[in-house]
């Protein structure tokens, strides 16, 4: 719901113009992630005015760079970014290769689990629409992105755990939600952005409860490797925290935090 543009003081009255984050050089169909603005450099007092054609609330701070500062920023984050989607691709190919050598089920798993995770990650980065502009903001795209790794997510989770012979109450709940997940991927991108968002941000609620609760009680089952699964789904809550916090105001925003919560 953001349409912005810049406003200026001409002829006594607030003149809207130019579109967010684009040059007037530049193609109107191009992707952006940022909203830029021109300011006057000499001027004592700088104020941008942004145009919301939403009935949310908004409240930020515009922190101004120089050419040379947003170039360095736009690289350390493109870096910052390839190393992840990077990382993503060696450990999606590497559990391929021994899920197809050793036919273990479980590897050709986590790899699909990989691969939502970098299609997500590409999605919200703004990187899949410098290849497909049409898609414009990232909307129901992210949506779809978010299910895609909820649904892998569930399918690795209930052949790591073994859920369907250790806890087989849970395992048909988990059952339930990954067809539910499945038929979220068929209509995601076909509703208005409220209802996707609304769908996606309940089973995002749900499906961690499920799976930690899973995860628990498969450990107190007798599970050889849920105490590992616990750990590293800690380390996910402690992430989660620190982004839900930030939001909260209780930390100061920033990309770091951001990028980590990837």
């Amino acid at each position: 719901g953001l349409d912005g543009r810049l406003a200026q003081y001409i002829d006594g009255r607030w003149q809207w113009y130019q579109p967010e984050g684009r040059e007037p050089t530049q193609s109107g169909r191009r992707p952006v992630n940022f909203l830029t603005f021109s300011v006057d450099a000499q001027s004592e007092k700088n104020v941008a005015y942004l145009k919301l054609n939403t009935s949310l609330v908004y409240h930020f701070k515009i922190n101004t760079r120089t050419q040379t500062e947003f170039v360095w920023h736009a690289v350390t984050n493109n870096l910052f970014n390839g190393f992840i989607l990077g990382f993503l691709c060696l450990a999606m190919i590497y559990n391929m290769v021994i899920g197809i050598s050793a036919g273990e089920r479980i590897y050709l798993y986590y790899s699909f689990y990989v691969f939502c995770n970098t299609i997500y990650i590409s999605i919200v980065s703004g990187y899949l629409r410098l290849l497909f502009p049409e898609w414009g903001g990232i909307g129901n795209m992210g949506n779809l992105g978010a299910s895609l790794v909820l649904f892998s997510a569930i399918i690795f989770v209930r052949e790591f755990l073994s859920t369907q012979n250790y806890v087989p109450r849970l395992d048909f709940l988990l059952k339930g939600l990954q067809v539910i997940m499945f038929l979220t991927l068929l209509f995601v991108t076909f509703v208005n952005e409220f209802a996707a968002l609304l769908t996606t941000v309940v089973l995002d609620t749900i499906s961690p409860i499920l799976i930690l609760s899973a995860a628990i009680h498969c450990y107190r089952a007798g599970h050889p490797y849920a105490k590992y699964f616990l750990i590293a789904w800690g380390i996910f809550l402690s992430t989660v925290f620190v982004w839900v916090a930030m939001w909260a105001g209780i930390f100061e925003p920033s990309q770091l935090i951001g990028e980590s919560f990837k």
